[in-house]
């Protein structure tokens, strides 16, 4: 009777021991930037600015049953704009969002998992040269990069998603110019297993 009740103990500690706990991560960015600048007056001048901002996110985790998740997100925003002229009104306006959200999880070690991304940006960007003899030039920039894998001893699910995005507007004259635009993009990527 003792030997029974001890093979039923090491059979119910193996089948514990080989259940493993649901597992999920979650990692995003949020970027806002502004970039502005003006020239006015009866003399020569110039005036530019530059924004950059570089981000990058790592997320790694191993569970109990040696499932591996891993995310990792790299991007870059650039914001540059510059005007110069004599004689008139010479400006700049530029705003610029980027945002990127990814999630992961598996309710089993038997399953690969889910795999959720988004990537997105947004720009409106604003130029103008109004009386006098000069030039404005703007460039807005985002690069971003979002990649997910799950490792399970049955295989391995990845997950990877790409946005490139620019904007270039430029006026340059000895007449009244004003440029106004804008854009907006976003990629969602799901995976199911």
């Amino acid at each position: 009777m003792h030997k029974g009740f001890a093979i039923s103990i090491a059979i119910v500690l193996l089948l514990v021991s080989g259940t493993f706990a649901a597992m999920e991560q979650e990692q995003g960015f949020n970027i806002t930037t502004t970039n502005a600048g003006a020239l006015t007056g009866s003399g020569i001048g110039a005036v530019s600015s530059i924004n950059f901002v570089p981000l990058t996110n790592i997320q790694q985790t191993v569970d109990a049953g040696n499932i591996q998740y891993v995310q990792i997100g790299v991007s870059s925003l650039y914001q540059g704009a510059s005007s110069s002229g004599m004689l008139g009104v010479y400006g700049f306006n530029q705003g610029a969002l980027a945002a990127g959200n990814q999630w992961q999880g598996s309710p089993s070690y038997l399953i690969l998992g889910l795999q959720d991304q988004d990537l997105g940006t947004a720009f409106t960007q604003d130029i103008f040269t109004i009386g006098g003899l000069g030039s404005t030039a703007a460039i807005q920039h985002f690069a971003g990069s979002q990649n997910q894998f799950i490792t399970t001893p049955y295989g391995v699910s990845a997950n990877v998603q790409i946005l490139g995005v620019g904007q270039f507007d430029g006026v340059g004259s000895h007449i009244n110019s004003v440029i106004s635009r804008g854009l907006s993009i976003e990629h969602i990527s799901r995976l199911r297993y």
